[in-house]
C-alpha cells in the first residue's frame, strides 16, 4: 500500500517539477498543458490546482486564475489564506501599474490594469474611482459612470 501511495506522490511531483521546468524556462503555455493535462485525470490535486492558479496569474489570465483558487478553497479551506496572498499580490500589481500609468497621464494603458485590479478584488473600492478617471480620459463617460455606480 505504501508503494501505490509513494507512486501517486511521484506521479504528482514529477507533473509539478515539469510544470516548474517550462515555467523557469518560460515557456507558460507548456507549463499550463502539463498541469491541465495532469488534473483531467487527478481533479481532485489541489496542489496542481493551485499551482494552475499561480500560473494563471502569471499569464494575466486572472478570471482562470480565480476559478482555480475558487475550486481549491471550496474543496478545502487551508488553501483561502494562500489564495487571498495571491490576488492581494496580483491586485497590488495591476492597481499600482495603473495608478503609475495615469500619473504619467495615460490613461489608455490605465485601463486594463485597473480593469484586472477590479476583478480580482472586487470589494476593494479603491480601485474604481482610479478605473473611471481612465474611463472618462478616454471618452467613455458612461462606462465611467457605471463603475462608479458599482463602487
Amino acid at each position: 500500500m505504501l508503494g501505490l501511495f509513494s507512486f501517486f506522490a511521484a506521479c504528482q511531483n514529477r507533473v509539478l517539477v515539469e510544470a516548474d521546468h517550462y515555467e523557469r524556462s518560460n515557456e507558460l503555455e507548456k507549463a499550463e498543458a502539463a498541469l491541465v493535462r495532469h488534473l483531467e485525470t487527478h481533479p481532485g490535486d489541489n496542489a496542481a490546482r493551485f499551482r494552475l492558479g499561480e500560473l494563471h496569474g502569471t499569464m494575466r489570465k486572472y478570471q482562470d486564475m480565480l476559478n482555480d483558487f475558487a475550486t481549491v478553497e471550496s474543496s478545502d479551506s487551508r488553501w483561502k489564506e494562500k489564495g487571498a496572498n495571491r490576488k492581494e499580490y496580483h491586485w497590488r500589481e495591476n492597481f499600482n501599474q495603473g495608478v503609475a500609468a495615469l500619473n504619467r497621464n495615460e490613461p489608455q494603458q490605465a485601463i486594463t490594469p485597473l480593469r484586472n485590479a477590479v476583478l480580482i478584488l472586487p470589494e476593494r473600492q479603491v480601485a474604481y474611482p482610479p478605473l473611471a478617471g481612465g474611463l472618462l480620459a478616454t471618452g467613455n463617460g458612461s462606462e465611467a459612470t457605471a463603475i462608479l455606480e458599482k463602487a
